[in-house]
């Protein structure tokens, strides 16, 4: 998953390609290593609108399974 992840939040993608790319991917970044991996991209986003869904996807997580 790591690489899934890395390509689609890739900086060379444009914003709508990666919030597409969340929101397609949303059911797969549940995992607690994967939900790891995009609490560190989202230090690095620098755009507002991706780091957002970034952290909407982590708040949507179960933390208790």
């Amino acid at each position: 998953m790591h690489d899934v992840l890395k390509a689609a939040l890739s900086p060379e993608r444009s914003t709508a390609e990666r919030l597409k790319s969340l929101t397609e991917l949303r059911e797969f970044l549940r995992d607690e290593a994967v939900v790891h991996e995009l609490a560190a991209a989202a230090r690095e986003e620098e755009t507002i609108e991706v780091r957002r869904a970034m952290l909407q996807a982590m708040v949507a997580c179960d933390v208790t399974r």
